[in-house]
């Protein structure tokens, strides 16, 4: 995934799960999580993922 694509499915989780915040944060995290780990930074996006959860 490169970053315009991440850009446009920020952008349409946005608008999709726009009255509910907290699916909103559930699914962009995952997006940003699943861009880490093809980046190579597989530990990082789980460590990510777990503080956001918490939030």
């Amino acid at each position: 995934m490169n970053r315009e694509t991440l850009k446009g499915k920020l952008a349409e989780i946005k608008f999709k799960y726009r009255d509910d915040p907290e699916a909103l944060n559930t699914e962009a995290t995952l997006l940003i999580c699943d861009f880490l780990s093809e980046l190579g930074y597989s530990e990082e996006a789980e460590l990510f993922q777990s503080c956001m959860y918490y939030a």
